[in-house]
């Protein structure tokens, strides 16, 4: 099997799963419990045929090879737009899964909201700024994305240690988010250090 062919299958399989997810997510309404979940599906949703679309249409230099261009700031838009959803995605988990204090949700909100703060800040100050132009995109993408990746695993950590002093279960689904997202940030944290270490 050829490179090309496992690109084009793994991408299917991508689009495939994240359709499936949205369609269950949207079937069950849980849209307007999680607002910002429901953004970040419909955009990794719509988001992947265009992907698709400019990726091919660049190797076979489709439009004048405009698909370049078009693949690498369509790309990076959505990253860091996904980064910022995440964000969101944590404070909507984070405030479910406080829901039954409300006095301690609001402390628990200020303090969340500024060690977003500093995750943003500790990240952003490690980007090395040697590129110019629009080259240096993927280094502000990847900086955001490990902030956010670094919030996810906090998160999943608080979860994990105060599950039983928040009446929370291993089989509720703010925890199977959590732990979702915490996988992919492990995924995504990795890939970002590894790319940056390219």
């Amino acid at each position: 099997m050829s490179a090309q062919t496992a690109m084009s299958l793994m991408s299917f399989a991508e689009f495939a799963l994240w359709a499936v997810l949205g369609l269950l997510f949207w079937r069950k309404k849980l849209h307007r419990r999680f607002p910002a979940m429901g953004t970040y599906l419909a955009l990794r949703v719509a988001s992947m045929p265009a992907l698709v679309f400019f990726y091919f249409g660049q190797s076979r230099h489709w439009f004048h090879d405009l698909c370049f261009p078009a693949y690498f700031f369509t790309y990076w838009a959505i990253y860091i737009a996904s980064a910022v959803l995440l964000y969101f995605i944590c404070m909507e988990v984070f405030r479910s899964a406080l829901s039954a204090f409300p006095g301690l949700m609001k402390f628990g909100i200020v303090i969340f909201r500024w060690v977003v703060l500093a995750s943003v800040i500790v990240s952003f100050s490690t980007i090395t700024f040697s590129h110019r132009g629009y080259m240096l995109i993927p280094s502000v993408a990847y900086g955001l994305m490990r902030s956010v990746s670094i919030v996810e695993l906090c998160l999943l950590g608080f979860l994990c240690l105060g599950m039983n002093a928040l009446r929370l279960s291993a089989r509720d689904m703010i925890f199977g988010i959590a732990l979702g997202f915490g996988m992919m940030s492990t995924n995504d944290f990795s890939d970002g250090s590894f790319a940056i270490l390219l």
